[in-house]
């Protein structure tokens, strides 16, 4: 029988090359003020894989894919588990030949002018309803992170923490790519799209593993003294850290990172001479600062009066402390969200989990149309459905008027509280 080949790395790494929205693009984002000649236009979040995917896939070729599938996933919980374990060696060697098995194949099918086109979709693992290329991005993702870790805590040289930070960040811009998460960010610059964004999973689960990674590489060009790639890099972390869905109880340590990544931000802009971000970076970790109720740093202030010295003008910017960049034009944000009532069987039992909710925000700022998308345990979803219901926004402003925003994601978790569980804790299945 003829097999399939599935050599994603080469279609990850093709799609890259293909991105529309490039990394310095985060900049212009995160920072719109500093750029109020820039418009960002629907062809920026035009250039997905996913809109042109072939999803007409024999059985057999199914059946092939979901046994590589399976192979993979294996080698996922068995680094995870010795990764929990301690066991950091044995993570760096299965990681190895973990992508070794996902670079070794290549999706792809020829059609009958000649050319290949890449994509399928089928039920992946776990009975869960997705496409089977976001399973092998989010592991081509997650190893890599966990290598990376592993090797930092084993204190390997240099370049080889580098080479899996690189690694890590690759595989999660490929994903970008594929998965029509440029989309998620016209929302952010009041673009419209002429399909309604969907929800890929594949987007959430890998903001925060890049959030990671891209702080951590601009730390090292800011080293190298590569100072405008440290901005895209940093830009892209606080772009990630803004689109995930954080719990509650991880809220105080994801507001420290973005202080911390701002600040870093400041730096390298200052010494870009790019005045602008760098009064934007020092101010906004400033005003992070006093939201965590702790002293911001004295140099802070003194380079943020520098920055300022540089400046004819102040520009404005559409920017929350709490809750990071909104789209311009008075966009909808949270005004209200309750703390969910825990199930008490689940609470007797010691079950923890989570459950992720579309709805839409009418004109009055109210939730309507509540939707589970998913859910770690069916007992979990009417309460987290309450809690939703009374969420209060404040509405989205366009042309003066109140309109409804559809498809807006929240993730709803409970976990049981106990002294050994870490603030930024997240139940098995949540993340």
């Amino acid at each position: 029988m003829k097999k399939l080949l599935l050599l994603i790395s080469l279609l990850l790494a093709t799609v890259a090359n293909a991105e529309i929205f490039q990394p310095e693009d985060y900049v212009k984002l995160q920072f719109q003020g500093c750029f109020p000649e820039h418009q960002f236009t629907e062809s920026s979040f035009k250039n997905d894989i996913s809109d042109s995917l072939n999803n007409q896939l024999k059985t057999w070729e199914k059946d092939e894919i979901k046994r590589t599938g399976y192979k993979i996933n294996s080698q996922l919980q068995s680094i995870r588990s010795i990764f929990n374990k301690g066991s950091y060696e044995k993570v760096l060697s299965k990681a190895e030949k973990a992508l070794k098995l996902i670079k070794s194949n290549e999706l792809r099918r020829k059609k009958s002018d000649g050319q290949y086109e890449y994509g399928l979709s089928v039920e992946t693992v776990a009975g869960n309803s997705a496409s089977m290329l976001h399973f092998y991005s989010a592991a081509s993702v997650e190893i890599p992170y966990l290598a990376f870790i592993s090797a930092e805590e084993l204190n390997l040289d240099q370049d080889i923490q580098e080479k899996w930070l690189q690694e890590s960040f690759s595989q999660s811009r490929s994903a970008f790519s594929v998965n029509q998460c440029s989309k998620m960010l016209a929302r952010y610059v009041g673009v419209k799209t002429q399909n309604k964004i969907p929800y890929s999973s594949i987007c959430r689960k890998i903001n925060p593993y890049e959030a990671f990674t891209a702080g951590e590489l601009g730390i090292l060009e800011h080293r190298k003294e590569n100072y405008l790639a440290a901005l895209s890099l940093f830009s892209i972390a606080l772009t990630n850290y803004n689109l995930t869905a954080y719990k509650d109880e991880a809220s105080d340590s994801i507001l420290f990172e973005r202080m911390n990544i701002l600040a870093r931000t400041g730096f390298a802009a200052e010494k870009a001479k790019k005045w602008c971000i760098a009064y934007e970076g020092f101010r906004r970790s400033t005003e992070i600062a006093k939201v965590l109720d702790i002293k911001p740093l004295e140099v802070w202030g003194k380079k943020l009066i520098q920055a300022r010295s540089e400046l004819d003008s102040i520009p404005k910017h559409n920017w929350s402390s709490e809750y990071g960049l909104y789209q311009p034009g008075g966009a909808y944000m949270p005004l209200f969200k309750p703390v969910p009532v825990y199930p008490k069987q689940m609470a007797r039992s010691g079950r923890e989990g989570c459950v992720m909710l579309e709805f839409n925000v009418n004109e009055q700022g109210k939730t309507e149309d509540i939707e589970v998308v998913w859910s770690t345990n069916k007992s979990f979803n009417q309460n987290a459905k309450k809690t939703v219901e009374r969420f209060l926004y404040q509405p989205q402003i366009e042309e003066g008027k109140p309109v409804k925003v559809e498809g807006v994601l929240n993730q709803i978790t409970f976990i049981i509280e106990g002294k050994s569980k870490p603030r930024n804790y997240i139940p098995e299945g949540c993340s």
